[in-house]
């Protein structure tokens, strides 16, 4: 693999941090996504929305953000394990829990920023959420790199 490929890597891990920093600010807090699926079940079925209580929306909201939390970490694991493995050529074990580690520390800062943001709160369930989808992409990345056969593909990393 190339420096340019290499170096990709690594920026595509930063370029989703830098993605989850920004759905960190005020501008993508509850309120904002609850209108958001307001508008998106709107356009799905019109009458969807008269037929769902408020509780049932904020529900629903509260689903959605928290399954978004634990997708944005499994991809920044991910994405650290690309980037540590292939991009920093690191042996596969470390990269692994590199990538968790990282990605988990990641979950930390990120919810220390939101204390400065307006509208926004600190949650220590959402970095356990966030460590959680970090740790069960770490586990399947695991999983297909020992077991390569099982899935009809060649083992990740090297």
């Amino acid at each position: 693999m190339g420096v340019i490929a290499r170096l990709g890597l690594v920026l595509a891990s930063l370029g989703w941090m830098r993605l989850i920093f920004h759905f960190s600010t005020q501008a993508w807090g509850g309120a904002h996504t609850r209108n958001l699926i307001e508008v998106l079940l709107n356009a799905a079925n019109p009458g969807l929305l008269k037929i769902l209580s408020l509780q049932q929306l904020e529900l629903l909201n509260f689903l959605i953000r928290k399954l978004s939390h634990f997708t944005e970490y499994a991809v920044l694991a991910c994405l650290g394990y690309l980037a540590l493995s292939l991009g920093l050529q690191q042996p596969q074990q470390r990269a692994l829990w590199l990538a968790l580690v990282c990605s988990t520390l990641y979950a930390f800062t990120d919810e220390f920023h939101q204390v400065f943001v307006p509208g926004r709160q600190a949650m220590l369930t959402d970095v356990l959420i966030d460590a959680l989808g970090g740790l069960i992409a770490i586990l399947l990345l695991k999983r297909l790199s020992l077991h390569p056969q099982s899935v009809g593909s060649p083992g990740v990393g090297h």
